[in-house]
């Protein structure tokens, strides 16, 4: 695990977790148990584009509309004193920015947990029927054309190095 700058604001306590990466780096295993232990709402984009009946499709309207209603959800968390971890490829900073400045209405600013894979880790994983998300390879070398880096990361997090989501989640609550 890599740490690229220390957080001002320790994930305990963070209002907003943002957990981006490309399909197939393993964002939703992490962002699942990141919430499960630390009692957080976790809302992910897979889940709310198949609520919004739009799996399988990614163009730019789609995806729009999928994270418009992820804001949606998360700023009536926040609303409420709850927390949330996002999970999403986040792959455009416009889109992050709109998380950022609702992290910003709560006087605070989201933690970023950026995950990764190897390239042939995540093919593998992309070949798999996975229940969360239908993103192929086409779709994953799509999104790692158009991704633009975080400005901040608070966390960098590989998941193809054997750890179990459990193992990646206790050593980033220990840092």
């Amino acid at each position: 695990m890599e740490h690229r700058i220390h957080m001002e604001t320790h994930l305990h306590h963070a209002p907003l977790i943002l957990v981006t990466g490309l399909p197939g780096s393993g964002k939703t295993m992490l962002a699942r148990e990141l919430a499960r232990a630390l009692d957080l709402v976790h809302l992910s984009s897979d889940a709310i584009r198949t609520e919004l009946q739009k799996r399988g499709r990614y163009d730019e309207s789609d995806k729009e509309l999928v994270y418009r209603e992820m804001w949606t959800k998360a700023r009536e968390v926040l609303r409420h004193n709850g927390k949330v971890v996002l999970d999403a490829t986040f792959h455009k900073a416009s889109r992050r920015r709109a998380f950022e400045a609702l992290a910003a209405e709560m006087h605070a600013r989201p933690v970023v947990i950026q995950v990764k894979a190897g390239e042939e880790e995540t093919k593998r994983r992309l070949q798999r029927k996975r229940p969360d998300s239908e993103a192929d390879w086409q779709v994953y070398l799509l999104l790692k054309n158009e991704y633009e880096e975080p400005e901040i990361i608070d966390y960098v997090v590989r998941t193809d190095e054997g750890k179990t989501a459990d193992e990646l989640t206790e050593e980033l609550l220990r840092t």
